[in-house]
C-alpha cells in the first residue's frame, strides 16, 4: 500500500512540515502525528502554495520524492526535472526541461537524484 505523505513549508519559517494534510478556506495545515509515548497531535499551519504529495517513489538515495522536488535524471545526461501532477492522466510526472518541455513517466526516477525544489531552490530552475 502507497504511503500517503504530505509536506508544506511552515508559516513560522521553521522549515518544513511532513504529515497529513488540511486544508480550509484557502489556508492549509499539516498533521503531525507524534510518538505514542509523547505529545498529542500537533496541527503546523503551512503556506498553501508549498504543499506537496510523496509520490510513493524514493529517489536512487532513498530520499521521498515530492510534487515540487527537482532531480536530475538517472539517464546519464544529468537533465533537470520537476515533479508535477498531471490530473488529466491523474498520475505523478517528471516535467523536463529542455526545447521540447516533454513529461516522463516514473520507470526514470529511482534512478534520479533529488537537487532541490521549486520553492527553496528556484535558482535550480534558471537557465533549466
Amino acid at each position: 500500500m502507497m504511503e500517503i505523505l504530505f509536506r508544506g513549508k511552515r508559516i513560522d519559517g521553521k522549515g518544513w512540515a511532513y504529515g497529513d494534510l488540511f486544508q480550509n478556506e484557502g489556508r492549509a495545515w499539516i498533521l503531525i502525528i507524534n510518538d505514542q509515548f509523547l505529545n498529542s497531535p500537533q496541527m503546523i499551519e503551512v503556506i498553501p502554495e508549498t504543499v506537496g504529495q510523496f509520490t510513493g517513489i524514493p529517489d536512487k538515495n532513498g530520499v521521498k520524492i515530492f510534487r515540487g522536488d527537482i532531480m536530475l535524471l538517472g539517464d546519464g545526461t544529468k537533465r533537470k526535472t520537476v515533479i508535477e501532477y498531471d490530473s488529466l492522466r491523474a498520475q505523478f510526472v517528471a516535467r523536463l526541461f529542455d526545447k521540447n518541455s516533454i513529461r516522463m513517466a516514473v520507470s526514470f526516477w529511482s534512478a534520479g537524484e533529488i537537487i532541490g525544489n521549486v520553492h527553496d531552490n528556484p535558482d535550480l530552475l534558471e537557465g533549466k
